[in-house]
């Protein structure tokens, strides 16, 4: 299915890692997790957030370093606003209703349907309580479009202690694309406060700016050391969710069947994002 190519953002959000979205619909902002459980901490992963910015002069770095290493070790709470944007409020890019159909009839690659939501029927069909001090910060996007940017090769799932299923692809790479009118900027804040503008990032003719914020594991230092195949980052999500009575942990891991790996490719155990579907808030 071929669709148009969309407009080129004045900002753009890039999220890669474990991390959960959740859209809060009463104040009508995507809130974004980033998972912080002992687990995932002890696995060496860590939160690194980078701005671009691309102009007729060229490209240039704005910002590029570990949060927690730039900002307090306290912070809990970061936003992203804009002051007068041209797509006010959030967005999800489904290019059809109903359910994703990874294997037999799969949506355009954009479609934000790739990225697991772990409370749809496709996984627990209910919703989760999310351990709220298990994702911290959390990042506040108040408006933009948000899309599936990357996705992963076919995986295959685990239900509890049964046996491997074809899965198909999921979301690596979230996008938010944000367009801002004219005189206007997107703002990086530093928690919620109107004073606390730590980045503005104002339109500028021909000008874009990227955001990029991951949650990854380190790549090893010898490239011809593999990840545990039966093993799983998705696995840890599960430390930072309560399941209803009676449900099992999911398991994503790579579809061996496809082959070896190059030794550039490092996501036979992807640490991909996740959705929570309307849970609301993500704030403790």
């Amino acid at each position: 299915m071929s669709v148009p190519t969309p407009p080129k953002a004045d900002v753009k959000v890039m999220l890669e890692g474990l991390m959960a979205l959740s859209h809060n619909k009463k104040e009508d902002q995507c809130e974004i997790g980033i998972l912080s459980t002992p687990k995932a901490i002890e696995t060496c992963h860590q939160l690194m957030i980078r701005v671009t910015k691309t102009s007729p002069a060229g490209a240039s770095v704005l910002f590029d370093t570990a949060l927690t290493a730039a900002l307090s070790p306290q912070l809990s709470l970061f936003e992203l606003d804009a002051t007068s944007p041209a797509n006010p409020g959030v967005s999800f890019r489904r290019h059809r209703q109903g359910p994703i159909n990874r294997l037999t009839s799969p949506p355009p690659d954009d479609d934000f349907r790739w990225v697991v939501d772990l409370q749809s029927d496709e996984f627990h069909g209910k919703d989760l309580t999310p351990r709220l001090e298990h994702f911290s910060p959390v990042l506040i996007v108040k408006h933009g479009e948000f899309y599936t940017a990357e996705l992963s090769r076919s995986l295959k799932r685990i239900k509890g202690n049964g046996a491997k299923e074809s899965f198909g692809k999921i979301a690596t790479v979230i996008g938010a694309d944000i367009f801002l009118d004219e005189n206007s900027e997107a703002v990086l804040k530093l928690g919620n406060g109107s004073n606390n503008v730590y980045l503005s990032l104002r339109k500028e003719a021909e000008t874009s700016y990227e955001i990029f914020i991951d949650n990854l594991c380190p790549e090893p230092a010898d490239p011809s050391v593999t990840t545990n195949l039966e093993s799983s980052d998705f696995s840890l999500y599960y430390d930072a969710l309560i399941l209803p009575d009676g449900q099992k942990e999911h398991k994503l891991v790579v579809d061996d069947s496809e082959g070896a790996f190059p030794e550039v490719d490092t996501d036979e155990n992807p640490c991909s994002g996740t959705f929570l579907g309307d849970t609301g808030t993500l704030r403790s």
